[in-house]
């Protein structure tokens, strides 16, 4: 009953019972119907409001539930066709029933051109057959699904990285009806590991390097500290024992004529002394000149004369052939020939030491720029590459004999001169050692 009604209804019974006598009974009745009335229009706004709020309430459960219903499916839709993640659904036989584009755009695929084709074709030939075990063991049901970073290739046949995640519906016994495959492009990630891997490599290196540049340096200065003890040592031992070897060297010469016609063993026992003091000498030669080299003198020197002297003061094997290559018009360079001598006579010995069974000798030269490059070639056992830095280093032989002089001594010479000393070698093909001198 609407509350306008009501309030004329109370409007006209208070009216009407203002007309009873009694006046005290007529308004005792007239409160009590008031106060009805009252109770009445309270509790109709109430129920009223409570019905509105179900209607309501019951309308809105409804809408959501449609809504939400929608949801599910629209959720699906938008999944599908908006993931940046490559998402393809294949039947039993593994073959594409339908992708959506982030796998189109994967794979460079117009829609029409992926129905029925097989999933492996999309997988590195490389990578198919780590993938076509765990495809095996989802079949037989020994796993649900599996996830797998594996190499791909797209239609122009380039190679990509992608994180592969697998999975199956099963029908009522069990076998596999459908897969899906979702698929994402790593490769930005791959990049970033292989410059991280890189990088890691190239500071491994780069440590390894300086460990080793800091136990060269360490066995540099012992051999160093090593020198020093020596050269301080050199000039006065090495005099005093000279005039011992002197005078073993003629006390040999002398037995040598005396017992010419003894036994012949008695000859090779001389021979052998006169050798070991002459060796004696050498030693003694090599660790005076290391230590008190002379400033080079400047003069004119014909590095053909040169050559020709090194070679016919050397001692060669017969099996060793010689090929002398150096130029009749080559340029003349300005060092201490005596001095330079010295450090080709050195390169000799060293390539005729390291042909023990033979081979052949090659010198030859060119100009180059300012300066005259000779070159002496052997095919002997060559260096190893970890020895062949340590080759010029005072103290350090390769040989079971020898203080590991000569080279170094040669540099140094050459350096004292203007010019330079490089070697080139491979273990068991042979060695070159190069000089490069000045021509003014």
């Amino acid at each position: 009953m609407p509350i306008a009604v009501l309030v004329i209804l109370i409007g006209v019974v208070v009216f009407k019972l203002t007309e009873i006598s009694d006046l005290n009974t007529g308004n005792l009745i007239g409160f009590f119907l008031i106060a009805l009335i009252a109770i009445l229009i309270i509790i109709y706004a109430y129920a009223t409001s409570i019905i509105g709020s179900v209607i309501e309430m019951s309308g809105k459960l409804r809408g959501e539930a449609e809504v939400e219903s929608l949801n599910a499916e629209e959720k699906f839709r938008i999944i599908f066709e908006r993931s940046e993640i490559g998402i393809a659904l294949l039947d039993k036989e593994r073959s594409l029933i339908m992708a959506n584009a982030s796998f189109q755009s994967m794979f460079g695929y117009q829609e029409e051109e992926l129905g029925g084709m097989e999933f492996t074709e999309f997988i590195h030939p490389d990578e198919r057959e780590k993938e076509l075990d765990l495809y095996t063991n989802l079949v037989n049901a020994k796993i649900n699904n599996y996830k797998i970073e594996n190499r791909f290739v797209n239609k122009s046949g380039d190679a990509f990285w992608g994180n592969l995640c697998a999975g199956v519906e099963r029908d009522e016994n069990g076998h596999l009806a459908a897969m899906i495959i979702m698929l994402e492009d790593i490769a930005e990630k791959k990049h970033s590991e292989n410059k991280l891997k890189d990088y890691t490599d190239r500071l491994e290196n780069m440590i390894e390097e300086r460990t080793m540049e800091l136990f060269e340096a360490q066995e540099q200065l012992v051999r160093k500290e090593r020198l020093a003890e020596i050269g301080e040592m050199a000039g006065g031992i090495g005099h005093e024992l000279r005039n011992p070897l002197t005078s073993i060297s003629n006390a040999a010469y002398y037995l040598k004529m005396v017992l010419a016609d003894e036994d012949e063993n008695i000859t090779k026992v001389i021979d052998i002394l006169s050798r070991e003091v002459a060796s004696s000498e050498k030693i003694i030669s090599s660790l005076l000149d290391f230590t008190r080299i002379q400033a080079a003198s400047q003069e004119k020197c014909e590095i053909k004369l040169l050559i020709e002297e090194v070679l016919g003061r050397s001692e060669i094997a017969p099996e060793i052939r010689v090929i002398d290559n150096i130029p009749e018009d080559i340029p003349a360079v300005f060092v201490d020939c005596d001095q330079i001598k010295q450090v080709f006579l050195n390169l000799v010995a060293n390539a005729v030491q390291a042909m023990p069974d033979g081979g052949d000798l090659e010198l030859y030269a060119k100009t180059n720029g300012n300066r005259v490059s000779i070159s002496i070639k052997d095919t002997g056992v060559g260096i190893k590459k970890k020895n062949i830095k340590k080759l010029f280093e005072p103290l350090f032989s390769t040989k079971s004999k020898g203080l590991g002089l000569g080279l170094a001594l040669s540099q140094k010479i050459t350096e004292a001169n203007g010019g330079a000393i490089t070697v080139e070698s491979e273990e068991g093909e042979g060695s070159t050692f190069t000089v490069a001198l000045p021509k003014n």
